[in-house]
């Protein structure tokens, strides 16, 4: 091989490298809420940011744009054909992100008002990113070397999951519910729940089941990444065993590789996610039959029938919800709603779609009357796509499928012996994996280090060498079997992702979604063909990956890295100084740097919400400086309105701030000057256009029917409580501990003269 060549395989080995660093770090930290800093109130509890915040995302997301681009720059040098069209749509996609973050309105904002959604941007770009290290992979991969290496640092990361899974259920998860039981109210109050209300309830439910979730907080999503890991060792423990004697593979080998293959279902079994269980077991029975059928079945109908295959979780939804009442189980009747609203989304928004955190405050306006859960996402991923990206995300699931049927056509076709690894190829998948773990594991304690003991920080770090160790271990095991064994394990992973994403949403969210996708990439390997001389397409991929990479790093560390400055500061002022004026004007700043940032304007509702609250007077009239509060909350919430007039949040919050001040203006001493009966009309106004919003939301209606009440308004209040109580009824059906609480389910009863009680 000439120099030349062998530097640009480095060039190949590192951009592999890139993307799957990206694709770990993600998987092994928290990914920040839509207001980094201020993930709890930060005026009840300061609480260190220990996420991946916008402005890091974003770096990463440039990243895997470099590392796209130094791929296309290796094909190109060493003379090799690239399949383009999955990277045309991508880019596309790309480009519909863009407009969704700064070009277009979206559908919350006003015809006239604010473009962009940058909560749409930075997720969407999360997207791109992560189809865009699944095409590197798909690349990359079809060097045999680098293949065995990412299949064995995939695999072998199961040790790390297991051990966290282990983390969760036996510490973490005790230290949660201890935490919440020394002041449930407080724990409440700092994550923004009300106590006694039913989202307390929902959530105390959850909180009491021990369920896995590593660092991403999801455990059907946890579930379906180690479900995965464990499938892929699973055939390579059986492809092992079978080859012992013809490879020279040592019995206490192909041990190390089952030993993993039982930590992967010991983590599987901690996620208690039964979807990915039964993904799993779907996803084997399609790898054995392969193996059986793959000589005796004609290739274009094996492949077909296997991508087929994998759409069945989405046909058994569709079944439920055809079903209706008639079963007792409710996780598929949920998942069927959601997909009755996305598709009334997807007919509303077909072009570009709602963007990709749009999709919450769309649904709310087409949800099924007993639809109780408030969902950012359909829970299948070509829903997702189709809803949030519209045309083009159509181009995503054709991609999507491609990749599957490319997929199929590898393990169909594979053939080969072993060939024994080069002592180059050994130290390069060596320096591969250390980069990998050693990138992720600095990453994952980095962020987490203001909130790990000293005796959490060491197994965790454990947990990282244990990983370099059992991917070496899985690298000598795999260099030794067949092509057939390598590609049918890395189908086996990618089957169990493609068959839970059609009812989860494990390819969609931060945490996940790279290392899904670069699953599925790798088991999409390409063809290795000559390039057939034209090259000027390849050359414009690479220009455009490269300013994509370069735009996404300016903007980062320029306009989010202020926003993110500003709310640093905000919170800092507000939890260790105490000083909440001075947190307000800096919070302004914040908002400024992100106008198009809906949650940093509802956090300075909130916070002059706080001022007013802290300052109220007791029975000696009003203070100024407490209406000047008070009137800032409400004049704040009204241009948020303004801004979003589609947003039922907005209203939401300015009826709250107009229903504070009016019923403190009624009840304090000397206030009568203070209007307090306008200020609920003015709430009143905002509770119904919430109501028409999120025309199912109880919540929102039991605030309604309460003002209606509060102003005298007998006949409306009848009317309206009739309603809500018909909603409590089916949402109650649904899931018992969902609807209204029971103090306001009696006081709607007793004002329709139900049950006794007093109206609140």
């Amino acid at each position: 091989m000439s120099a030349g060549r062998e530097t640009s395989g480095v060039v190949a080995w590192g951009c592999a490298g890139v993307v799957l660093a990206v694709a770990f770090v993600r998987m092994v930290t928290i990914a920040s809420g839509a207001l980094p800093y201020w993930f709890t109130d930060p005026w009840v509890k300061l609480t260190p940011e220990s996420t991946i915040t916008p402005m890091v995302s974003l770096l990463l997301d440039a990243l895997v744009w470099f590392a796209s681009a130094g791929m296309i720059w290796h094909e190109r040098r060493r003379g090799r054909r690239v399949v383009v069209w999955p990277l045309c749509a991508i880019l596309a996609g790309a480009l519909v992100v863009g407009v969704q973050g700064f070009v277009v309105r979206s559908p919350e904002a006003a015809p006239d008002g604010l473009r962009g959604h940058f909560g749409s941007f930075v997720l969407g770009s999360i997207w791109v990113s992560a189809m865009l290290g699944a095409w590197t992979l798909s690349v990359a991969a079809r060097d045999r070397a680098i293949r065995n290496a990412v299949v064995s640092i995939v695999l072998g990361s199961v040790v790390l999951f297991a051990g966290k899974a282990a983390l969760n259920v036996t510490i973490e998860h005790g230290a949660l519910v201890s935490e919440y039981r020394e002041n449930p109210a407080a724990y409440l109050a700092r994550s923004g729940i009300e106590p006694g209300s039913p989202e307390a309830a929902v959530f105390e439910r959850r909180m009491n089941e021990p369920q896995a979730t590593g660092w991403i907080s999801l455990s059907n999503a946890f579930g379906t990444m180690i479900a995965a890991l464990s499938l892929g060792l699973g055939v390579v423990a059986l492809a092992a065993w079978r080859a012992r004697k013809s490879n020279s593979l040592r019995v206490a080998q192909i041990v190390g590789v089952a030993v993993l293959f039982v930590l992967g279902c010991v983590g599987l079994y901690l996620s208690r996610s039964k979807g990915a269980a039964a993904s799993m077991a779907l996803a084997a029975g399609i790898v054995l039959l392969l193996g059986v059928i793959r000589s005796r079945v004609p290739r274009r109908v094996l492949i077909a029938g296997v991508v087929a295959a994998t759409l069945l979780p989405l046909a058994a939804v569709v079944a439920r919800g055809v079903l209706g009442d008639a079963l007792g189980e409710r996780s598929l009747l949920f998942r069927w709603q959601y997909l009755i609203g996305a598709a009334r989304i997807i007919g509303e928004h077909p072009l570009v779609g709602v963007g990709a955190d749009g999709f919450k405050s769309a649904y709310l306006q087409v949800r099924l009357p007993d639809a109780v859960e408030e969902v950012s996402t359909p829970h299948s991923v070509l829903f997702d796509w189709v809803s949030c990206l519209g045309l083009i995300g159509v181009a995503w699931c054709a991609v999507w499928f491609g990749w599957l049927a490319r997929g199929v056509g590898n393990a169909i076709g594979a053939s080969g012996g072993p060939r024994e690894a080069t002592k180059r190829d050994d130290t390069l998948g060596d320096a591969l994996t250390l980069g990998v773990v050693g990138i992720a594991g600095f990453v994952s304690l980095w962020s987490e280090w203001a909130v790990l003991t000293e005796a959490m920080a060491g197994l965790h770090l454990v947990g990282f060498l244990l990983w370099v160790a059992a991917a070496r271990a899985v690298r000598l095991v795999i260099a030794r079997l067949s092509d057939r064994a390598v590609v049918m394990g890395a189908l086996g992973s990618a089957l169990v992702v493609a068959v839970h994403s059609q009812m989860e949403v494990t390819p969609v969210i931060v945490g996940s979604a790279g290392l899904a996708l670069a699953m599925l990439g790798v088991a999409a390997v390409s063809p290795l063909r000559a390039a057939d001389g034209k090259k000027s397409m390849l050359r414009t991929a690479g220009v455009v990956l490269s300013m994509g990479g370069m735009a996404l790093g300016v903007y980062a560390l320029g306009p989010v890295r202020s926003w993110e400055h500003w709310l640093r500061r905000s919170a800092a002022w507000l939890g260790e100084g105490r000083d909440a004026e001075r947190a307000i004007d800096v919070l302004d700043r914040a908002e400024h740097a992100m106008a198009s940032s809906a949650e940093t304007m509802a956090a300075g509702v909130r916070l002059r919400l706080v001022v007013a609250g802290e300052g109220k007077p007791r029975g000696s009239g009003i203070d100024p400086a407490v209406l000047d509060a008070q009137g800032g909350a409400i004049g704040h919430a009204r241009s948020m309105t303004e801004r979003w007039p589609g947003s039922a949040e907005a209203w939401a919050w300015l009826a709250a701030a107009q229903m504070e001040a009016g019923v403190w203006g009624k009840g304090e001493e000397g206030s009568a000057d203070w209007h307090g009966d306008m200020w609920l009309e003015g709430a009143l106004g905002a509770a119904e256009r919430v109501c028409e919003l999120d025309p199912m939301g109880v919540s929102a209606g039991y605030r309604r029917w309460w003002l209606l009440v509060e102003l005298g308004r007998v006949d409306e209040a009848m009317v309206a409580g009739r309603g809500l109580l018909g909603m409590d009824e089916r949402a109650r059906g649904m899931d018992p501990l969902r609807g209204l609480s029971a103090g306001e389910r009696r006081s709607v009863e007793a004002c329709m003269g139900g049950a006794g009680g007093e109206v609140r």
